[in-house]
């Protein structure tokens, strides 16, 4: 049996906060200036958020909403919600 997390989409990432940016295509969590959450499904391949920090990416991109929970918890220490 193949286990695996629940995919993430559009609509999941506007319900966390995250707010579509028509000029680079992409769903955006600006934490601060230098800390960004970005999910562009034409850079990362299906639908994935990457995290960057400075101007940097870090880490792989996101693609299952465990994933996304974990990462938003470490960096608000807030969960995300899933309703």
């Amino acid at each position: 049996d193949d286990l695996r997390g629940i995919p993430l989409t559009p609509a999941l990432l506007e319900k966390n906060g995250f707010r579509y940016n028509g000029g680079s295509n992409a769903y955006q969590f600006i934490l601060d200036e230098d800390v960004i959450l970005t999910g562009n499904p034409h850079i990362f391949g299906g639908n994935s958020v990457q995290l960057c920090v400075g101007g940097r990416w870090c880490g792989r991109p996101v693609q299952s909403l465990h994933e996304l929970q974990n990462i938003y918890l470490d960096l608000t220490g807030r969960e995300l919600a899933v309703d």
